[in-house]
């Protein structure tokens, strides 16, 4: 007799509006091999996936199966014991510093986005100029979109909703807002597909990658390191405030700000002297 415990539709559905759909997607591959939430499972699950996971991966798994346990077990003896399983899988805390090798310069970004159609250039140029994450640019609305005035000068000011679900405002030159309402002709998001639906977070990875491999030949090029470059060249090419800096990117603290970006290294020069 088989057991096994399938996710209906609707199960799936409150666990995305709860969860959020990157948590929802581990926790469904969790049920393809385990009929229940068990010590021995969650073990068995984590040490298979960290043969063929990056660490940040299995950090992500931790963290979906952690919140699957709160939500589903109310038994807090039993959840404790259960809780004792992700101390069994350790994972190495990968180096977040921001390195050169970690960032692209204007120029390749610009040649990105001479390569990509006119949709996907947008997109990849939106990532750039406001640092924003994935999912804080797929899920900007139009009626977040403000026309403001401030020096003197006419911009767009967005709402957006980052981590911890904190709100923050970014600013969007009007030449390149009004192209992207012209372009896209979007209902409701800013950015819309074909359909007009809003981008999932896959498809402009795959936007940006594609772009990063035609421009430079590599797959390392993600939103991220749009995001990455956007803040490098604030801090280091422009000399920007910290504090000012790790504001508008959405960051808790100016020490996360500072730990990514700020990171003085010996040249050869200095080692090597003549």
């Amino acid at each position: 007799m088989n057991n096994k415990i399938m996710l209906t539709t609707i199960d799936i559905k409150n666990l995305n509006l709860i969860l959020g759909d990157t948590y929802t997607n581990v926790i469904k591959q969790y049920y393809k091999k385990n009929n229940n939430i068990t010590y021995e499972n969650i073990i068995r699950f984590l040490r298979e996936n960290k043969k063929i996971k990056s660490n940040s991966t299995i950090a992500l798994y931790k963290a979906a199966l952690k919140k699957l346990i709160k939500y589903q077990i109310k038994d807090l003896n039993k959840r404790a014991m259960i809780d004792t399983a992700f101390s069994e899988i350790k994972v190495n805390k990968n180096d977040k510093t921001i390195t050169k090798e970690k960032i692209v310069s204007k120029d390749t970004i610009n040649k990105m986005i001479s390569l990509s159609n006119e949709k996907n250039g947008l997109i990849i140029k939106t990532l750039y100029v406001t640092g924003l994450r994935v999912s804080e640019l797929i899920n900007i609305k139009k009626e977040d979109c403000k026309k403001t005035i401030e020096d003197n000068i006419v911009y767009m000011s967005i709402s957006v909703i980052g981590k911890g679900n904190k709100e923050r405002k970014i600013k969007l030159d009007t030449e390149l807002y009004n192209k992207i309402i012209k372009t896209f002709n979007s209902k409701i998001y800013l950015f819309e597909n074909k359909n007009k639906k809003r981008f999932t977070r896959q498809a402009v990875y795959r936007i940006v990658n594609t772009a990063g491999i035609k421009a430079i030949g590599t797959r390392q090029v993600h939103p991220h390191t749009l995001r990455h470059s956007f803040a490098t060249e604030l801090l280091i090419n422009e000399n920007k405030s910290l504090k000012a800096v790790s504001k508008y990117l959405g960051h808790s603290t100016t020490a996360i700000t500072s730990d990514f970006y700020i990171h003085d290294e010996l040249s050869i020069k200095d080692l090597i002297k003549f």
